[in-house]
């Protein structure tokens, strides 16, 4: 395997791998912009998220900017502390994992893996799915009002970063309300541009080796570490 520093040409211009490098009360209610309804919400999804020890998903990507709409779909494994592994199976393969130090985003047809470094992916919306940080610390949040749910019944929030962050201008989260699971990952760039994650046949708690989080790469593969 061949390994080096990018120079300027080296910038991904992906939609994807910006998007990944980036990255969930049994009674329904409608949640509206209420603070009440939104903290009791908040409160519900940090605890769900911290209390997971792992879970795995099939899901579903949709990329849509003004000029075009790219749809992927895999599988997606997390284990905590830290571990992530997505595998990208239609229409193309590829792969996204974080093995608690370093992401790597491997393209097979590329022959080419580029790895980051985690503290640069710290602040994602897909660090999210860890249970990460404190959601009122980092974000504004507030109901959404502007979408309805892809499932009638699901709560909504937006997410509005207090930081203004270059890569995305605010989050929607879409979350079931019998499990305060994230079904919908909705990320909005400054430019309008849309990256939507669908979750399904999500399975909490599940036993994970950590050999999964371990990319095995050809002897021809170029290293490019950012």
């Amino acid at each position: 395997m061949q390994s080096r520093k990018p120079g300027k040409h080296w910038s991904m211009t992906n939609p994807f791998r910006r998007a990944v490098c980036l990255l969930v009360i049994p009674i329904c209610f409608q949640l509206s912009g209420k603070a009440g309804n939104v903290d009791q919400v908040v409160h519900l999804l940090e605890g769900k998220y911290q209390a997971l020890k792992s879970f795995s998903a099939t899901f579903r990507q949709r990329y849509e900017n003004a000029e075009q709409v790219i749809e992927e779909s895999g599988v997606l494994i997390i284990k905590k502390p830290g571990k992530m592994y997505w595998e990208y199976q239609k229409p193309a393969p590829k792969y996204f994992l974080v093995d608690g130090r370093k992401s790597w985003f491997y393209v097979p047809a590329d022959k080419q893996v580029i790895v980051t470094n985690l503290q640069d992916e710290a602040s994602t919306p897909l660090m999210l799915l860890f249970g990460k940080g404190d959601l009122r610390s980092d974000f504004q949040v507030q109901g959404e009002t502007e979408q309805a749910p892809r499932v009638p019944g699901n709560w909504l929030l937006r997410l509005v970063p207090r930081t203004p962050q270059g890569d995305f201008a605010y989050i929607v989260l879409e979350i079931d309300p019998g499990t305060s699971i994230i079904s919908r990952l909705l990320v909005v760039e400054p430019i309008g541009a849309r990256n939507e994650y669908v979750f399904s046949d999500i399975v909490e708690n599940r036993k994970v080796s950590d050999r999964v989080f371990k990319l095995r790469l050809p002897s021809d593969v170029e290293i490019v570490e950012q």
